[in-house]
């Protein structure tokens, strides 16, 4: 797939983990996340692991009386939320503004949760 900008991303049909991947890479190489979370492959797999378990532990644990869970597409985009705002670089001034309308943030953000949800 090819998006407007011209990136090759990779169909989350596809591979799915490369996705994930391909997207916080390019977050980190634009310089959007925190410097100490800067190994865009251990990124990543934080927020696969994030998204993994909410929606196994739906699976596994749906029926169980004792664990009243939430609608686990609310929890994801609730955990991407809060993983993406924890791993963003802290802007003195705030996020300029490219960062959010055209950048690596933004695409994050859809990628995660419109794949997922």
């Amino acid at each position: 797939m090819v998006e407007a900008a011209g990136n090759v991303v990779t169909s989350p049909d596809e591979d799915a983990y490369s996705f994930v991947r391909q997207t916080v890479t390019e977050a980190t190489e634009q310089g959007v996340c925190r410097p100490e979370l800067g190994d865009a492959p251990e990124l990543a797999q934080m927020f696969w692991s994030g998204i993994h378990g909410i929606i196994s532990l739906w699976f596994t644990h749906c029926d169980d009386p004792h664990i009243v869970l939430r609608d686990p597409r609310e929890t994801v985009r609730t955990m991407c939320d809060a993983m993406i705002r924890g791993s963003l670089r802290n802007f003195p001034d705030g996020l300029p503004s490219g960062l959010l309308s055209h950048g690596a943030l933004r695409r994050l953000s859809f990628r995660l949760l419109t794949y997922h949800c």
